[in-house]
């Protein structure tokens, strides 16, 4: 995989539902200064796992668990994190759905928008990983057109104002750190764990490491452009109320008196995201349970793997706000950190510790 086609997949995929949701709103107007300290505790755990698969080059998340903790404790480590990657999948599946549902299509049964979605996902991990590359640029391009019309609408409008961003660090640091970790360092750049199944396929001569820090950078000043936008329009309390900040920012922008209504952009941003979440998170847990269960070819996983997301998408919540609540107070803690820090960091200590005992 070349060194464009990766960026533009983890840039894609660190925006993801990310930009649309209210991210690190706990820290009110100070939310961009959270998704900051967010970015550089995610590239701290990237260099972790850049790390881990350094000592062991050529070889998956799944093969150094195995090698490290043994074939039984590392089998079962392994298929936990297929588990977490195909739940992970499903949540933002879910996303997809509760954006379009209260925007676009608000009379049309929400398993109609997950099945059109998961059968779409399914034919992109049948196409392969290759596929998936080849057409990341093509949509990045077409996601920054998008972008490109957005500020532009919010420059013409003139409804940004600076003094929503006002005071800084009004409360202190404390909610800024608070929000930093465990929310913003885990959702979206801890997330950059599945792509521990994805060095592989970058080519030899490329750092690996270098493209993911790279990604994880462009992606997380967009997310700093576009809360900031958000604050600076809606002000920090409509912003922290809203299911869908960037929703509701762009039904106050106006391209003179020809445009005045941007949903569209916003709608086609989580699809173009999204699609590339969901499916990366889905090929990870294919990938980690067909090389865990020692299966030949990980095609056969595909489509089971795929009516688990669809299924568990549709059962996890009743509603968008229990969907939003579990996502962004319950997940953090008992998922991502266990999954994201814990192991990982477990892992590495004892890699560590081996290497010393071996002289």
């Amino acid at each position: 995989m070349k060194q464009s086609e990766m960026i533009s997949l983890i840039i894609l995929f660190e925006i993801g539902s990310a930009v649309v949701i209210g991210l690190g709103m706990g820290a009110k107007q100070d939310a961009w200064l959270a998704i900051l300290i967010g970015l550089a505790c995610g590239c701290i755990l990237f260099t972790i796992y850049h790390f881990i698969l350094k000592e062991y080059p050529g070889l998956s998340l799944v093969e150094i668990l195995q090698t490290v903790v043994g074939q039984k404790l590392g089998t079962l480590l392994s298929v936990a994190y297929a588990c977490y990657f195909l739940y992970i999948a499903a949540r933002v599946l879910r996303d997809f759905c509760e954006l379009l549902l209260g925007s676009a299509l608000s009379e049309t049964p929400p398993y109609i928008v997950l099945i059109i979605f998961a059968l779409a996902i399914t034919y992109a991990l049948y196409l392969g990983v290759e596929v998936m590359g080849r057409t990341a640029p093509l949509f990045f391009s077409f996601s920054l057109s998008l972008w490109f019309i957005f500020l532009l609408g919010v420059v013409i409008s003139k409804e940004f104002h600076f003094i929503e961003l006002m005071p800084v660090l009004e409360h202190g640091w404390k909610p800024v750190l608070k929000t930093a970790f465990p929310l913003v360092t885990t959702f979206p750049f801890g997330e950059m764990i599945v792509f521990t199944m994805f060095s592989l396929y970058v080519s030899k001569n490329l750092s690996f490491y270098k493209i993911g820090l790279a990604g994880m950078i462009i992606s997380g000043f967009i997310l700093v452009i576009t809360i900031t936008i958000n604050i600076g329009i809606n002000g920090a309390y409509q912003t922290s109320e809203s299911l869908f900040p960037l929703l509701l920012t762009v039904t106050k922008i106006k391209l003179g008196d020809f445009i005045n209504r941007l949903d569209p952009i916003v709608i086609a941003l989580l699809i173009i995201g999204g699609f590339f979440k969901v499916t990366i998170f889905q090929w990870g847990a294919v990938q980690v349970l067909s090389r865990s269960l020692a299966i030949q070819s990980y095609r056969k996983l595909i489509l089971p793997v795929s009516l688990l997301a669809l299924t568990i998408s549709l059962v996890m919540a009743s509603n968008i706000i229990e969907h939003l609540d579990v996502g962004l107070k319950i997940v953090p803690l008992y998922l991502h950190i266990p999954f994201q820090i814990v192991i990982p960091v477990l892992l590495l200590t004892i890699i560590k510790i081996r290497r010393k005992l071996r002289g």
